[in-house]
Formats: C-alpha cells, structure tokens, sequence
C-alpha cells in the first residue's frame, strides 16, 4: 500500500517549484510567505494538516502503487480531484459521486499503473489549461 511520507516528499517537498512529470508547478505558496510564515513553518502546516486531508480524501493509504498515490496527491493538491474521480467514474459506469468510493478505489487498483499514471498526468495539464482557460475568459470580459 502507499506511504504518504514518500507521497508528501514527492508533492511538497522534492518538487516543491515544479514537478518533471507533469510540467506542472506544484504548489505556490505565496500567500503563506506573505502573512510571515518561513519555509520550516509551511512544511509543518503542510504535512500535519493540509497534506494529511488531502491523502485522506483519495484513502491514499488503500492506493496500491506508490507513484498513483503521489500522483493523485499532486492532483488533489491542486483541487482537480473531483473532476478526475468524476470523469473516471463516468468512463467505467460508476456512479458518478466526484468522491473516492469504493468502487473507484478498487478500479483504480486494477488499472494497469503505467496506463492510469498517463491518465492522471493528462487530466492534471488538461484541467489545469481549462482552468487557465476560464480565467483569461473571465479576466476579458
């Protein structure tokens, strides 16, 4: 089963600017460095709290492979959990709910990782170009 200190360490703290997988920044953390938090503090804050509820919002510690866990942290991280659970739930006839269900976690351990890891990463650029997408929008209107 997966370990979330290794899932961490690959989101928040090897990766801490950008990530190689997914060429995708994986956290800013500006807004904590401005309200005078320092890099020891933001890693606490990261791992005891924010960290932890996000591996538990996947049941991180039932995910079988190591790197989809530290992927599916990645991308919960970056709030795009819901919309790759519900578009994984509609390709294989589950009940769409957007939330870790036990249906979903067993399919996601049946997916053969190199296949599913694809998947993830893509939805990961491809949800995040969407988003980028909807707010240049919004900006010129």
């Amino acid at each position: 089963m997966a370990n979330y200190q290794e899932a961490f360490r690959y989101v928040f703290e090897e990766n801490f600017k950008y990530n190689q997988d997914t060429n995708y920044q994986t956290m800013r953390l500006d807004s904590l460095y401005s309200q005078g938090f320092n890099d020891k503090e933001i890693q606490v804050l990261l791992k005891q709290v924010y960290g932890g509820e996000l591996w538990r919002q996947f049941k991180g510690e039932r995910i079988k492979n190591q790197k989809t866990a530290e992927l599916l942290l990645l991308l919960n991280a970056h709030g795009l959990l819901a919309m790759m659970l519900l578009e994984m739930q509609k390709y294989y006839g589950i009940s769409p709910s957007s939330q870790m269900c036990e249906q979903t976690l067993h399919r996601i351990n049946q997916i053969p990782a190199d296949k599913l890891h694809d998947w993830i990463i893509a939805g990961i650029n491809y949800f995040s170009l969407v988003g980028n997408m909807q707010k240049e929008h919004a900006l010129h209107q």
